[in-house]
């Protein structure tokens, strides 16, 4: 009989054991299980973080792009209105007896990089309704162009034609854009007016 008491003695801590040692693993499982989760958790974290910073340094780069513009729409107002076209064009032949230096189209916007294959290096752009052809660029009332509101009555004389009106125009339209490579790729506003003589 006491051989029979031995083995459920020994049968009984064997149990006991093999309970022990399946929740000891169990234990390390559930540990693993919440290493992971907790990994990911942290991932997911920095991940979130990480495109917030991009996400505002992108709306910051797009603050500083329109108040470029806005300030470029301004300077131009601040120029004798019959010498815009002529000063921020890409024509060189027009540029004679200016009152300002002639400054051409682009414009440098401080903090923001320009696009690859930008021609100029410069994120900024002034444009107006033109044919160009030859050393001076053609400022035309019968373009159709719907972003410029053209066609449209330049001179005001009633008539819209196709001759040049960069001597008459007493209504300019006028395209600001500037276009940045961002860490989200290439990016562009645009402020579009038209101006009119005082």
């Amino acid at each position: 009989m006491g051989n029979r008491s031995e083995k459920r003695s020994v049968g009984v801590a064997n149990t006991r054991s093999a309970v022990h040692a399946a929740r000891a693993g169990t234990g390390l499982v559930e540990v693993m299980i919440a290493a992971i989760v907790v990994g990911v958790a942290l991932l997911s974290a920095v991940v979130a973080m990480i495109d917030s910073m991009s996400l505002t340094q992108v709306n910051r780069d797009a603050a500083v792009a329109r108040q470029a513009a806005r300030l470029e729409l301004e300077s131009l107002q601040g120029v004798p209105f019959d010498e815009i076209f002529a000063a921020f064009n890409d024509a060189v032949g027009d540029d004679g007896g200016l009152t300002i230096p002639a400054s051409g189209s682009g414009f440098a916007v401080a903090g923001l990089r320009p696009q690859n294959g930008d021609a100029d290096g410069l994120c900024g752009r002034i444009s107006f309704p033109v044919a160009v052809g030859g050393p001076n660029d053609v400022l035309r009332e019968d373009l159709d162009d719907a972003r410029f509101g053209m066609p449209r009555d330049l001179d005001l004389d009633g008539a819209v034609d196709d001759a040049n009106h960069a001597d008459d125009y007493v209504l300019l339209p006028v395209r600001v854009q500037v276009e940045w490579r961002s860490a989200t790729g290439n990016k562009s506003v645009t402020l579009e007016t038209v101006l009119s003589a005082r």
